[in-house]
């Protein structure tokens, strides 16, 4: 079960990364309003944050 648990954890750790860059790479885009452009960033971060605390709750 354990490993099972790291397995989806892993695999969740992955999304939020990927999605994380993602939000963080649109941000920079000249083609949003500022407003628009800092949600984003945050968005990234946030996601980024989820990331790392999954790891270290259930990935090990």
């Amino acid at each position: 079960m354990a490993t099972l648990r790291a397995r989806v954890a892993e695999e969740i750790v992955l999304e939020l990364r990927a999605e994380g860059h993602h939000a963080r790479e649109e941000s920079k885009s000249h083609t949003l309003s500022e407003s628009d452009r800092q949600r984003r960033a945050i968005e990234g971060d946030v996601l980024l944050w989820a990331a790392t605390r999954v790891e270290e709750r259930y990935a090990r």
